[in-house]
């Protein structure tokens, strides 16, 4: 699954794979009522661990740095 790869193990590098999955996450929680609402959405980085809100750039910023928790599929 794309949340689990996200550096090429040979360069460090973010994984395309990785970065257009951010992308597609991004994409579906700004769907959501909860950024409709309030222009702010969970961040499900491993330091957030879902329980904070941010806006979007920063967790995709937060995504890109830490990765998703391990699990997370919501």
């Amino acid at each position: 699954m794309w949340m689990c790869l996200r550096k090429d193990n040979r360069t460090g590098e973010l994984r395309d794979e990785f970065r257009a999955g951010v992308e597609q996450f991004d994409a579906f929680a700004r769907s959501q009522n909860e950024f409709i609402v309030n222009g702010v959405y969970r961040c499900p980085c491993t330091k957030c661990k879902n329980a904070k809100y941010l806006k979007p750039d920063d967790v995709k910023l937060y995504l890109y740095k830490k990765g998703f928790i391990q699990g997370y599929w919501i």
